[in-house]
């Protein structure tokens, strides 16, 4: 009978992985390491503060909590991540430049390639909170932003959030745009 128990417990596990699989997009098993650097994008300096990777699995401390789709299947896509205490006082990141670095992969050639990065900075929201801008580099073809709440203890939380490619309707931001609209971005590589 316990023979039987682990069998099925076994089966389940695989089946349940095999669902998942199935239903999850190569965006969701992309991972893209983040961080806090000292100084701004046009001069990167150390990095200060790591972050949770980016994912379509919406880490939380590392922690995946992704949830079962919901709405309408045209939705675009968006990866996040979520890191509850990083430790940097809020004030600290105003005091001089620092700005948040979103990599390709975290394979050792992917690591050192950016695909976006946002200075710091902008009207805040309360006492508390800020959202910057994250522009694309390397043709990525991302976007994002970053929030930033000051936890009080001489931590923040940051939540990352990205998208690759969509515009307005969820279709590619090629097919949208005019030809000659937008201005390509400078691409910079560490």
């Amino acid at each position: 009978m316990h023979k039987r128990v682990q069998i099925l417990g076994a089966t389940m596990a695989l089946l349940g992985a095999a669902a998942f699989a199935g239903g999850a997009s190569a965006q969701d098993m992309t991972t893209h390491p983040a961080h806090i650097h000292a100084g701004s994008c046009a001069d990167l300096g150390d990095v200060v503060g790591p972050l949770s990777d980016v994912s379509g699995q919406f880490l939380m401390d590392g922690t995946p909590t992704m949830m079962p789709a919901m709405g309408a299947g045209s939705a675009i896509p968006v990866e996040a991540s979520f890191t509850t205490a990083v430790p940097l006082a809020y004030g600290d990141l105003f005091s001089s430049p620092h700005s948040i670095v979103v990599h390709k992969g975290p394979s050792d050639t992917d690591i050192k390639v950016y695909i976006l990065c946002g200075d710091i900075g902008g009207a805040e929201m309360g006492a508390t909170d800020i959202a910057i801008g994250l522009g694309g580099l390397n043709d990525s073809g991302y976007t994002g932003i970053a929030t930033i709440h000051d936890n009080g203890d001489a931590t923040v939380k940051v939540a990352v959030y990205i998208t690759q490619g969509h515009s307005m309707m969820g279709e590619p931001a090629a097919s949208m745009a005019p030809a000659g609209s937008m201005a390509p971005m400078a691409s910079t590589t560490p």
